[in-house]
């Protein structure tokens, strides 16, 4: 149920055919279209709890050949929100507030990756991973807009966001450090910046000309202070 969910979400209006193709795509055609009426008789029973047997569906509609999933003030949808959002940020006439607005609607709609139930459904992982680098992007800007605003709190949530989905992100890193130097934690720089090392260790490469930056300014700014877990150990 949660993937014929995933896929009227994803793609609003889906043809049955394509339903069984996509989920049950070792079944014959009978099998699947029979395990697409139970799953769907589920899927309204979930969303429309008081409709009586035999009504036609509002949010879910089905006919003979397709499914269609309708928003209302009763029914909204993130990724639908995301996208409206999404579009909205890509529009030249902005401001810096209504970009930091913008940007903390993005980062509410959730934690982890997106859509993960139809993680490994034929075609969908395309999808999967422009939302996975949409939100990735989202965070981080946000993240450097509260450092501009001295928010270092919310920054280092946002680089650490990033992170448990990329955790070889030099950028959520670097944002990370930045956020603890506004905090004026340097055991926390020290092992922020032992864990952006470790990283690129292993991806076997150097670090960008903006992490020297910040490596300096932090080192610079508290010296002997600044110790990786190594060091201190």
């Amino acid at each position: 149920m949660r993937q014929l969910l995933a896929l009227l979400v994803t793609e609003r209006t889906v043809r049955r055919a394509r339903v069984g193709d996509l989920l049950w795509s070792g079944m014959s055609p009978e099998a699947a279209s029979a395990n697409l009426r139970v799953t769907l008789s589920h899927l309204r029973r979930l969303i429309e709890p008081d409709r009586a047997s035999g009504d036609a569906g509002f949010h879910v509609r089905a006919d003979s050949t397709t499914i269609a999933l309708h928003e209302s003030t009763r029914l909204t949808v993130d990724l639908w929100r995301w996208n409206e959002l999404h579009a909205e940020l890509v529009h030249p006439s902005r401001d810096r507030n209504r970009d930091q607005q913008l940007y903390a609607a993005v980062a509410d709609l959730w934690r982890g990756d997106p859509l993960d139930d139809l993680a490994g459904v034929e075609g969908m992982d395309a999808l999967i991973e422009r939302l996975r680098l949409q939100r990735i992007a989202a965070l981080l800007r946000l993240g450097e807009l509260h450092v501009a605003s001295g928010n270092a709190a919310a920054a280092l949530d946002c680089g650490q966001q990033v992170l448990e989905s990329d955790p070889y992100s030099e950028h959520a890193h670097r944002l990370t450090v930045a956020a603890l130097i506004q905090m004026d934690d340097p055991s926390g720089i020290g092992r922020a910046l032992h864990r952006l090392d470790s990283a690129l260790g292993e991806l076997g490469v150097e670090p960008e000309a903006a992490t020297e930056v910040l490596r300096r300014q932090a080192s610079w700014r508290y010296g002997a202070r600044l110790t990786s877990p190594a060091e201190s150990g």
